[in-house]
């Protein structure tokens, strides 16, 4: 299995990425985990890539995904090439604007996705999850529970061991409403 996590700079991409590299490979998982960083700050691209069982090279070619999680519109619109035609891909509907940038109406409604493709807007998210600042992790929840649910519990013990002390309850809160979520 092919994963895909798209972001920008500072949203945690990275940081998932390596979570889920981590229990995985604690499942005894044969697990190939690539980063390719745009500008490697805030605001720039981030992609990352996991390689679950599957022979191959580090990088996907287009329509080698089976499931992409972007955290970010912009981002998960741009890499919706790599999706398999059966893939699935969950979209974050926030829009993070460049710098110098200012914000323009994007409508959702506009892009006609296939049935595959979820939006969730960001007004939503932001109404079921208490802290903005665990939005990757709630998105890491629907993505174990759509791809590797038995791996959740590692999941869990993974970011215990790997996140501040202080930040690990609200994350562990985000990563089950998540995964429980139901509208995927």
């Amino acid at each position: 299995m092919n994963l895909m996590i798209a972001g920008v700079g500072g949203q945690g991409a990275v940081l998932i990425t390596r979570l889920l590299g981590e229990a995985m490979a604690k499942a005894d998982k044969e697990v190939l985990a690539t980063e390719s960083l745009g500008m490697a700050q805030r605001g720039g691209s981030v992609v990352s890539f996991l390689r679950i069982g599957e022979e191959g090279g580090p990088l996907p070619g287009e329509k080698s995904i089976d499931f992409l999680l972007a955290l970010e519109l912009v981002e998960g619109l741009r890499n919706l090439k790599y999706l398999k035609p059966q893939g699935k891909a969950v979209l974050y509907g926030k829009i993070i604007y460049p710098p110098g940038l200012e914000k323009r109406d994007f409508s959702l409604a506009k892009l006609n996705l296939p049935e595959n493709i979820k939006i969730f807007p960001e007004e939503k998210i932001e109404g079921i999850i208490k802290n903005p600042k665990t939005v990757n992790v709630f998105f890491l929840g629907i993505l174990i529970k759509n791809t590797f649910p038995e791996l959740a519990d590692s999941i869990i013990k993974t970011m215990e061991k790997n996140l501040n002390p202080e930040k690990y309850a609200a994350n562990f809160q985000s990563f089950w409403q998540g995964y429980n979520y139901q509208e995927i």
